[in-house]
């Protein structure tokens, strides 16, 4: 039984870190932290229920926001154009999986460069080494309240899926 509650206190831990805005994130940090996003939304993929997905993404993408963020502090960078950039492509990914199968028929080839610049910049980051007097009160403007503005990118989604839909969709 104390095995068990280590474990859990450790998996907590874990989940905490990973969706904290505070502190600053090493490498092999930032990488485990996108690795157990990503594990999440393809468990939740699995379930094969309507919109699950969409949660999946939505708490991936609150794991990259924070990753991103610790890790730009820990090299001395705001990150806002990483966080820009991680912010459109997960609006742009959660709008391709509620669309369905036909979405190049509606973005095209725009899906392969999206993706891209996305998978460039989450692996630059990454191997970018630390400095060594580390400012942990650098924020970028976006995330200076990052519950906001995590709201005002989710609201984006139902902008772009829901209401542009009845004009384009």
């Amino acid at each position: 039984m104390q095995e068990f509650k280590e474990y859990f206190i450790m998996m907590r831990n874990l989940f905490h870190n990973a969706l904290s805005f505070s502190g600053r994130c090493p490498r092999i940090l930032y990488y485990c932290f996108l690795s157990l996003g990503y594990f999440i939304v393809t468990t939740v993929k699995l379930f094969e229920v309507a919109n699950v997905e969409i949660l999946g993404l939505l708490i991936y993408f609150y794991i990259v926001l924070a990753s991103v963020q610790k890790r730009c502090r820990d090299f001395n960078y705001k990150g806002t154009l990483p966080i820009l950039i991680v912010s459109i492509y997960f609006i742009y990914w959660i709008i391709v999986v509620s669309i369905g199968e036909n979405y190049k028929t509606y973005f095209g080839n725009i899906s392969f460069y999206v993706r891209l610049v996305f998978f460039v910049v989450i692996t630059f980051i990454g191997l970018i080494p630390s400095s060594k007097e580390k400012d942990l009160t650098l924020t970028s403007p976006l995330l200076k309240h990052p519950n906001i503005y995590f709201v005002v990118c989710f609201a984006l989604f139902f902008i772009g899926r829901y209401v542009l839909q009845n004009w384009y969709l």
